[in-house]
């Protein structure tokens, strides 16, 4: 318990460190959050879909446009839904009338996701893995 409280000391020693402490703190967080819904999802259901549409949008920061993809499928048992997916695509790569892989969870089709592996697991490791950058980093400047 006594390392744990110097690296606890160590992390927090400047304002610098108590920010990034806070800043990894929520980004694992997040992550951690992220990465059970994602856990929901790809334990439910998993039927095609297909691209209706995309939804263009600006990215944050610029002038970056993101298109965002449509999907319509047939949850078993229901009438068709709509999604609009978390994650941008290309309309070149996935042009509307594409088949694609949907993962939904039955009490919640409408929160569903395009099941590829790359839309499904690599934001949840790499937003954790950024949190524990800044811990590192507030160890680093704890010295």
């Amino acid at each position: 318990m006594d390392g744990v409280i110097a690296a606890a000391e160590r992390m927090t020693a400047t304002g610098f460190g108590i920010y990034l402490c806070v800043v990894g703190a929520m980004l694992a967080a997040i992550g951690a959050g992220l990465l059970v819904k994602r856990l929901r999802i790809a334990s439910g259901d998993r039927v095609q879909g297909q691209i209706v549409a995309y939804v263009q949008r600006m990215a944050q920061r610029g002038s970056r446009k993101q298109y965002m993809p449509v999907v319509r499928f047939a949850p078993r048992g229901r009438l068709p839904v709509e999604f609009q997916s978390r994650m941008g695509a290309n309309p070149k790569h996935w042009p509307v009338g594409t088949a694609v892989p949907v993962a939904y969870r039955p009490e919640r089709p409408d929160h569903a996701e395009i099941a590829t592996a790359a839309r499904l697991w690599v934001a949840p490791p790499v937003i954790i893995a950024l949190g524990l950058a800044c811990f590192a980093i507030a160890w680093k400047v704890g010295r």
